[in-house]
């Protein structure tokens, strides 16, 4: 190998070297930036983390991260297949729905949940004689009775109580996690408390002279709707009231003579339905009548829907039954006792004695029979019905 051979080698051998000095400087200079980026994603986690300890800590609650681990394998609202054969000790007066996709059963003070696969998710001796239960979407409320105490409860415990002057009479849980319980006070017959999400209470509607029937609170926790009965001049009235809770306004206001107030209900879109003995009232969100229509038969039920208000009514010496929507005027005859009304979107189910009936637009669609005996009905998210008996369920998921 002569000199000039050695040079070329060399210089080969130099580009070389300097080439792969280049790439490490490329790639030193990319693993600084990815370094960079590591070091900016790790702060931005901490100042997030601290952030929301900070301020959002009241909103971090165990049963958050309960919920995490109870739905983390599937959703069981969407698994309706799994609710077959629930078994549970229920009496005559047990009250049935459902509540974050577990079966709800309250009977005699006993308050009960039932996850997807019948296991007993939650018991609880609300300590509450002859109670109801208010089933909203954060809470279950108990209430009722002789008893001045409200107790409410998410799916593993009871998370906040109260006690009143005086017994509490009815109790509305909105969509939001607020709710209204209505009692009384001294000089007042009627005395409705409208609380929000966190417990605290925001407004107070009260009534001298008016005994309330029923209420209803909006999705939002805003509005509320109260259908009460006093006497004037010796005859007996009925009163519907619309207030806005936020501005402390009443929106709507009417009474209505030698009718007795029945029910009442406020749809998804803020219009409210007013059910007497005789005649049921709609109005929007603004106050403004927009269907009022008589009534015939004698109601006996009323069932609350996000979209309609279905008023049950029976006519006297018949066995058939009638469901009337006063929003949209729809009107259904059924050959028998109507035992329980529920909906799913435009769809309206009816329990009857023996068997399960669908309706879209006042018409008949599907019809599932069934064993006699049945107690309730609650719908799924894919539109499944799981049929309550006395001690035990059974699932109808071919009626979609």
């Amino acid at each position: 190998m002569n000199e000039n051979d050695e040079k070329i080698i060399g210089a080969k051998e130099g580009d070389k070297i300097k080439a792969e000095s280049e790439s490490c400087r490329r790639f030193l200079a990319v693993a600084e930036k990815y370094m960079m980026l590591r070091i900016c994603a790790l702060v931005s986690l901490v100042a997030f983390v601290f952030g929301v300890l900070i301020f959002g800590h009241s909103s971090l609650k165990s049963e958050n991260f309960k919920y995490l681990v109870k739905y983390i394998d599937k959703s069981p609202v969407l698994y309706s297949s799994f609710y077959e054969g629930i078994e549970y000790a229920g009496g005559e007066n047990a009250k049935f729905g459902l509540y974050k996709g577990d079966v709800c059963v309250f009977d005699e003070g006993l308050l009960s949940l039932y996850g997807i696969s019948g296991k007993n998710t939650l018991r609880s001796e609300t300590g509450i004689g002859n109670a109801a239960v208010a089933i909203g979407k954060e809470h279950l409320c108990v209430y009722g009775g002789s008893s001045n105490e409200l107790r409410i409860y998410n799916s593993f415990s009871m998370v906040h109580s109260e006690k009143f002057d005086y017994p509490v009479l009815l109790v509305s849980p909105a969509d939001d996690g607020g709710y209204a319980v209505a009692t009384s006070e001294r000089g007042y017959r009627s005395v409705v408390y409208v609380y929000n999400k966190a417990f605290i209470h925001k407004y107070t509607w009260k009534s001298a002279d008016r005994y309330i029937f029923d209420m209803d609170i909006s999705a939002s926790g805003r509005y509320l709707a109260v259908i009460s009965m006093g006497v004037k001049n010796g005859s007996p009235f009925a009163e519907a009231s619309y207030i806005d809770t936020e501005k402390g306004s009443v929106i709507f206001t009417r009474e209505t003579e030698g009718d007795i107030p029945v029910g009442v209900n406020i749809t998804e879109k803020g219009g409210v339905c007013f059910v007497f003995e005789r005649s049921a009232l709609y109005c929007d969100k603004k106050g403004n009548v927009k269907k009022e229509e008589r009534i015939t038969g004698s109601v006996y039920s009323v069932a609350d829907g996000s979209k309609y208000t279905a008023v049950i009514s029976r006519n006297e010496g018949s066995i058939k039954s009638e469901v009337f929507l006063p929003e949209s005027g729809i009107k259904i005859s059924a050959g028998g006792k109507i035992n329980s009304v529920k909906f799913y979107g435009d769809r309206i189910y009816l329990l009857l004695g023996d068997r399960v009936e669908i309706y879209e637009e006042g018409t008949l669609i599907k019809s599932a029979e069934i064993s006699s005996g049945a107690r309730d009905i609650l719908i799924m998210n894919d539109g499944a019905v799981i049929v309550c008996f006395g001690s035990y369920t059974t699932l109808i998921s071919d009626i979609t």
